[in-house]
């Protein structure tokens, strides 16, 4: 049996304008910059390089045409690291858009391409999200609809039953 697993505990610093960021951006940047270099090996007659770049190209394009679908962008011309991060298909909370500025920071300065993925199909159980209120004395949660209730299904596979209720959303949070 090895030795207990020893986990470091975190703080959040408690001035404004301050972020909590572990390792470091420059060891982060150290470490993009000394990626090693893929070994000269073939599967299937092919280079492991040619394989992955590749899997670059398709990631990327699948990448541009997903979100092209919501926003005007154009097909990266970086060739820089891949910075990829991801997150469930759920709404995000605060943390989760740090962690995406910071992908995208983190890319841009190696020079490299940041790719927010979803790699799994989670299901959604729940079409609300809980909202902090109350006073400070006594605070709750409550909870705020963003759709009509339907079946638990996978996220990529539910459409809006209530577009009136997701149109208030916003409001009644």
């Amino acid at each position: 049996m090895g030795a207990p697993l020893a986990f470091r505990r975190y703080r959040a610093p408690a001035e404004d304008d301050a972020a909590l960021v572990d390792p470091p951006w420059q060891a982060q940047l150290a470490q993009l910059a000394a990626s090693p270099r893929l070994p000269a090996i073939s599967i299937g007659g092919r280079s492991l390089e040619s394989l992955a770049a590749e899997a670059r190209a398709e990631l990327v394009a699948a990448a541009v045409r997903y979100t092209s679908q919501y926003a005007d962008v154009a097909a990266p011309t970086a060739r820089g690291p891949l910075v990829v991060s991801g997150h469930q298909p759920e709404l995000f909370h605060p943390g989760v858009w740090f962690k995406n500025f910071a992908l995208d920071a983190l890319a841009k300065a190696s020079g490299g391409v940041g790719i927010h993925l979803l790699v799994d199909s989670d299901l959604c159980r729940a079409a609300s999200i809980r909202v902090p209120t109350g006073s400070v004395s006594e605070p709750r949660l409550e909870v705020v609809p963003f759709d009509a209730a339907a079946s638990a299904m996978p996220f990529e596979g539910r459409a809006v039953v209530d577009p009136a209720l997701l149109a208030s959303f916003a409001q009644r949070v």
